[in-house]
């Protein structure tokens, strides 16, 4: 499972395989499945890398160091 916020959500196009969710503040909600999620099942596995990848842009964007989370 994993979360966007609007800012973010708007930079990705979830994958069609994924759960998604579009939340009323503009957020993402996506997840491989609404069981219990298992490492040794493969289609668990497959949907989490198709959000992997749609997220992957996500890390090449420059980190902002907020001096009031230190």
């Amino acid at each position: 499972m994993q979360y966007l916020s609007a800012p973010l959500a708007r930079l990705i196009t979830p994958p069609q395989t994924a759960i998604v969710d579009h939340l009323p503040n503009g957020g993402l909600l996506m997840s491989a499945t609404t069981e219990t999620f298992k490492v040794d099942n493969p289609t668990h596995l497959a949907v989490a890398r198709d959000i992997a990848a749609a997220t992957e842009p996500l890390n090449k964007l420059p980190c902002v160091h907020d001096p009031d989370l230190s």
